[in-house]
């Protein structure tokens, strides 16, 4: 594996989509793939004149345009990049192996990464994803410097992350200073330990530390910073008795160790078909989004339907 960050030169190792199998995914009709650098569409075309979008999960455009100004649509189509390595190997992840454990990238630097995305766009969302962007967070705080030095009104930074990586306090806690819209969108990797384990082949106890890392973000954020959570949608062929089991499980764990309110911040991940992944799941069983489905139900056993219909960037996580 590539070192991450280079501290001396103050680069980032950066993972190359046109050398990964991303660039043959379903919906690259709506994406755009330039070496190090994607562009991706997440309300297509078709969806535009429809009165009302639901949307299958959370995305930054609706908290970009909440804190920046403008239409949604301007933050419709992410500048994304992917922090070239992970620190776990979750077995459907539609990353190919090549690209997590740095073997195809190169490095840049913060200002190259700037300028990547100034000259491809003049607005928007810089996506830095992977990977996992906090293996390397002097890479983060750097590029929340140079942000903050554009005093460019419509650009907003989104960061996602396993809940696994390094320094989440000091990045969360710098970038709420330097007084940029940022957000950052915590993966955790199962409902329970068992489907931790079961996706992502790591010990159990990793687990709990995601519950921690999460707290301690919450902790340091104030200033136009919010934090968000996706949860993959359960890959085990179980009974709807078992999965809601671990739903409660999760339910409990989130509300006593990140905040009462966190749950309604919570989006589960639908899993779709890769060529990194196509192989390795049964797509045509999860087609039912039964996970999401009863992730949903149980909510509207503990909060009142005001609060669950409110946008998720307006579910106040006080700190």
């Amino acid at each position: 594996m590539s070192k991450i960050w280079l501290k001396n030169e103050k680069k980032v190792f950066l993972a190359n989509f046109s050398g990964s199998s991303m660039v043959k995914d379903s919906d690259n009709i709506y994406s755009m793939i330039n070496d190090f650098w994607r562009k991706k569409t997440y309300v297509k075309e078709e969806d535009k004149l429809l009165p009302m979008h639901e949307q299958e999960f959370l995305e930054p455009y609706r908290v970009a345009q909440s804190y920046c100004g403008g239409t949604w649509n301007d933050y419709n189509t992410p500048f994304a990049i992917q922090v070239g390595a992970c620190n776990l190997n979750c077995f459907w992840c539609f990353v190919s192996d090549d690209l997590r454990e740095g073997k195809i990238g190169d490095y840049f630097t913060v200002k190259d990464v700037i300028e990547m995305w100034r000259k491809n766009e003049n607005k928007g969302v810089l996506r830095i994803t992977g990977g996992e962007p906090f293996l390397a967070p002097e890479f983060l705080i750097e590029i929340g410097k140079e942000l903050k030095k554009l005093k460019e009104r419509q650009r907003y930074l989104w960061i996602d992350t396993n809940l696994l990586g390094k320094n989440y306090d000091n990045v969360a806690k710098t970038l709420s200073d330097l007084e940029i819209p940022f957000g950052i969108c915590g993966c955790f990797k199962g409902f329970d330990k068992e489907t931790f384990r079961f996706n992502t082949n790591a010990p159990k106890d990793l687990f709990d530390k995601q519950f921690i890392n999460a707290r301690t973000i919450l902790n340091n954020l104030y200033n136009n910073g919010e934090l968000f959570f996706y949860v993959p949608e359960i890959l085990e062929n179980i009974n709807e008795t078992e999965i809601e089991k671990k739903i409660i499980n999760f339910y409990e764990q989130i509300t006593s160790k990140v905040h009462e309110l966190a749950p309604l911040r919570v989006t589960v991940l639908k899993i779709k078909s890769y060529e990194a992944n196509k192989d390795k799941l049964d797509f045509k069983r999860l087609e039912s989004g039964l996970t999401r489905n009863l992730w949903l139900k149980y909510l509207k056993t503990k909060y009142t339907i005001d609060l669950i219909w409110l946008p998720q960037y307006q579910i106040k996580l006080k700190r």
